[in-house]
């Protein structure tokens, strides 16, 4: 996991798409959502600034698994695992890129042999009728 970690570190490095914490919209600033963000950046540091001495020579991921884990006793059954990761995507952006990438569930799961089909399935008796060069210009048309 270590080497996946650092591929993803180096990946976003050279591609800048680390998003830095601080990076909010001017409408962004004045909501809601902005105060409940400083507020928690507070607490954050505070924290940070804690267990610095310990963690100076650490690398990010082993930072993300010394953090405190959710308690299952508070959240039970109903943890949700996406509304975590939306929250704190900014306080890992490499390790939610990985989950993003490597957590993803299929869009469709419809069998391609299906969903490409020229039977009857897809195209109706009058259209399989036609010449294939008139089928294929009628379905990339739809588009």
């Amino acid at each position: 996991m270590l080497k996946l970690f650092n591929w993803y570190e180096k990946k976003s490095v050279e591609h800048g798409k680390t998003q830095n914490v601080g990076e909010f919209s001017r409408s962004e600033k004045n909501s809601k959502e902005y105060m409940n963000f400083c507020e928690k950046m507070d607490d954050e540091f505070e924290r940070h600034m804690e267990e610095e001495n310990n963690m100076v020579s650490k690398s990010k991921l082993e930072r993300y698994w010394l953090e405190s884990k959710e308690d299952s006793k508070v959240h039970g059954d109903k943890f949700d695992v996406l509304a975590w990761w939306k929250v704190n995507s900014l306080r890992h952006p490499i390790l939610s890129q990985m989950v993003r990438d490597i957590l993803a569930i299929p869009v469709s799961t419809v069998a391609s042999e299906s969903a490409f089909s020229t039977g009857g399935r897809i195209l109706d008796p009058y259209r399989t009728s036609l010449s294939p060069k008139v089928a294929e210009a009628l379905i990339c048309a739809q588009n």
